[in-house]
């Protein structure tokens, strides 16, 4: 995981509008990892990414800074993916 931690922190420095990336943690012990980011000039509805299977947050890079223009954009790992926490099931 901290490979990946590395990994992503070098690609979301590509970024150029502010971004603010975070843990939310779930009732059950487990957390998803977000990032969020912020234009200066917010006049559009928001935007939520979600990814499919086998994806995560750093695929997106190349189209963050362009999605976010105008607009605040959030995007997660769900659950088992990427920087997100890895559940036991049963």
């Amino acid at each position: 995981m901290s490979q990946l931690k590395n990994v992503e922190a070098r690609i979301l420095q590509c970024l150029q509008n502010k971004f603010l990336a975070r843990y939310v943690s779930l009732p059950n012990q487990n957390k998803i990892w977000t990032v969020t980011v912020s234009p200066e000039q917010k006049d559009r509805t928001p935007l939520v990414m979600v990814h499919g299977f086998g994806g995560g947050v750093g695929l997106w890079i190349l189209n963050m800074d362009s999605l976010s223009a105008r607009r605040t954009l959030h995007t997660f790992d769900l659950l088992g993916f990427g920087r997100s926490s890895r559940p036991a099931f049963p």
